[in-house]
């Protein structure tokens, strides 16, 4: 049995008087790599490994035709704002990192692509004629460096507010990155594309007391709160009640459950042959949690892997790391 939940704002506590949950920093869901034009092969195969620690994934293209065919990829960034590292979800705003695309084994020349974003409009051109160089567009968002805002000289303020860019002194534009290559697809072959990241990962979490009231209703659910739409299966629920439950029966004075909670955006509409899905867990005292079609086998400690063929694999796979520890 799984449980769908709709999160309710608990950025306070999970339950009056019995958690508290603090040092919130909502995930961002990252997808993967895209054809951006109709002239690809069939995708016929996936394996999709998701951790706290990376994500990595390999796509492998059946190209059955007598002649070569040239296509488009990119990967695309959350688009993100201005870093004002005042607040817990700094952690998660801006690019992706330690980002690698290799085709075939050898790394592609992805030429990345930037845009300044204003309510969904480019202001690229207008910020550069504004004087602004790309760092300033595209990484220090006009030498913000705190919370006093843009620091610039008066005639680029005066541009910049003419525009409608700042909000007071705050930068209000947004930044959009798209990686992008032209991808040959040899004749009778098949082509095999991976890409690797961190996640933008969530963290969230809440202590329990020798006094605390505990149900499985109590347990962090997931980093945004309001209008999440989270999974936490029965099982994973009652594994995590169940180990609050004996620490604190063992003794201890509070214990810590600490989730970190990560989302891929796979994004695809069609069957595909063979979809791999690996959950691999930073150390085998993890408790996971997801919903996904099937029964995991696993394969080894840390590693449980769910298998799909000629099936359509959901559109986004949220998965919850639960840790737990304590103090005596």
């Amino acid at each position: 049995m799984k449980k769908f939940w709709k999160v309710l704002p608990w950025l306070t506590t999970w339950v009056a008087g019995a958690a508290l949950a603090v040092d919130v920093s909502p995930r961002v869901a990252v997808g993967g790599v895209i054809v951006t034009d109709s002239s690809a092969p069939k995708l016929v195969g996936e394996k999709l490994t998701l951790s706290p620690a990376r994500v990595e994934a390999i796509t492998v293209f059946q190209h059955d035709d007598g002649t070569s065919v040239t296509a488009r990829m990119a990967f695309r960034s959350p688009v993100f704002g201005w870093d004002p590292e005042q607040a817990q979800d700094y952690r998660n705003i801006g690019p992706v990192e330690a980002l690698e695309i290799k085709a075939n084994g050898i790394p592609v020349s992805a030429r990345l692509r930037q845009k300044a974003l204003l309510d969904g409009r480019d202001i690229t051109y207008q910020l550069r004629q504004a004087a602004l160089s790309d760092e300033q567009i595209f990484r220090s968002f006009g030498d913000a460096e705190t919370v006093a805002g843009v620091d610039l000289e008066p005639s680029q303020m005066a541009a910049l507010k003419k525009l409608g860019a700042l909000s007071g002194k705050l930068p209000a534009w947004k930044v959009a990155e798209t990686s992008d290559w032209q991808q040959i697809f040899p004749a009778a072959r098949q082509t095999t594309i991976e890409h690797r990241y961190q996640p933008l990962r969530g963290h969230a979490y809440a202590t329990y007391g020798q006094h605390s009231g505990l149900t499985p209703d109590d347990i962090p659910v997931s980093s945004l709160g309001l209008n999440d739409e989270a999974c936490l299966s029965e099982g994973a629920g009652k594994a995590v009640t169940a180990r609050i439950r004996a620490l604190l029966r063992q003794g201890a004075r509070e214990v810590y459950v600490e989730l970190h909670d990560i989302e891929y955006l796979i994004g695809k509409s069609a069957p595909i042959a063979d979809f791999t899905l690996d959950i691999v867990k930073l150390h085998p005292d993890q408790i996971v949690s997801l919903c996904f079609p099937g029964k995991p086998v696993r394969i080894n400690d840390n590693t449980l892997r769910f298998s799909l063929h000629h099936s359509t694999p959901p559109s986004r796979v949220i998965v919850n790391f639960y840790s737990i520890s304590s103090t005596y």
